[in-house]
């Protein structure tokens, strides 16, 4: 019948109807069952820990600069992971946080830091960074923030 010729070359290709964002190749599936498996084999205990010394290194790396608080935190609202935490007192005396965000991003290589709501604070984030990338933002941060 022609009006079922007329809805089948409607939802045929080259035309994305209903059906055609919700397909699923074989190779998507066995994608997203190995991503699970990996998932489900990680050991959540090690990898706090893991983030945890990886954070306290960036902080060792700047507790000396004056009017800089640092700070690892951890907690289950903002800080689901180990960040390094950088207050930014009345003391200091070097770029704004803002300025840091921005040289950080602008730099080679960009780095993002983050700040999370408080203008007067910074945090690095471990959780895509291996040993030599840490290494990288310790010494960027350090440029940046102590000249």
């Amino acid at each position: 019948r022609a009006d079922l010729i007329e809805a089948a070359a409607a939802n045929a290709s080259p035309n994305a109807f209903i059906g055609r964002g919700m397909k699923v190749a074989k190779e998507e599936i066995v994608g997203l069952m190995a991503a699970l498996e990996v998932f489900v084999q990680e050991d959540e205990e090690a990898e706090t820990r893991l983030f945890t010394e990886m954070s306290q290194l960036v902080v060792d790396a700047l507790i000396e600069a004056p009017g800089l608080e640092a700070s690892v935190v951890h907690d289950e609202y903002d800080h689901l992971t180990p960040n390094a935490n950088f207050r930014f007192t009345r003391e200091w005396r070097g770029p704004s946080p803002q300025e840091v965000l921005e040289q950080m991003a602008a730099g080679d290589p960009p780095i993002v830091v983050k700040s999370l709501g408080n203008p007067d604070t910074l945090n690095v984030d471990p959780i895509n960074l291996d040993e030599a990338e840490l290494e990288t933002v310790i010494r960027r941060l350090r440029e940046v923030l102590m000249g």
